[in-house]
Formats: structure tokens, C-alpha cells, sequence
């Protein structure tokens, strides 16, 4: 996947977990569905940003033949 790709995609999934995190907080829907979403959107905050900073950190692919 190119790099350009992955931040793309690091940063929409910190996207998705803000909007369940506010979804969770904003809503009166009741124990389970709140608590899966928050639980799963800090997961993807958390998981995004450790996407995002290795993507940045990862070097250009390089082929060795040897």
C-alpha cells in the first residue's frame, strides 16, 4: 500500500472513532450500544494514531536481491 494511502487511512479511522466517541457521549440509547461505542471508538482513536505515526515512519520498500 502506498504511504499516501495509509495516512489517508490512519486519519479516517481517527475520523470514525471521534464520531462513535461523540455518538456514545451525545446519545441516551442505553449500557450496551453506548459502551461499544465508546469502547470501540477510543480503540480506534488509539489504534489510528499508532497507524499514522508508523506510516510516517516507515521507509520507501526497498527490493534486496541478495
Amino acid at each position: 500500500m502506498k504511504k499516501t494511502y495509509r495516512i489517508i487511512f490512519a486519519v479516517l479511522i481517527i475520523a470514525i472513532g471521534s464520531i462513535l466517541n461523540g455518538f456514545a457521549w451525545g446519545t441516551d440509547i442505553g449500557h450496551p450500544i453506548s459502551t461499544i461505542s465508546l469502547i470501540s471508538g477510543l480503540g480506534m482513536i488509539f489504534g489510528g494514531i499508532v497507524f499514522l505515526i508508523v506510516s510516517l515512519n516507515k521507509k520507501a520498500h526497498t527490493h534486496n536481491n541478495g
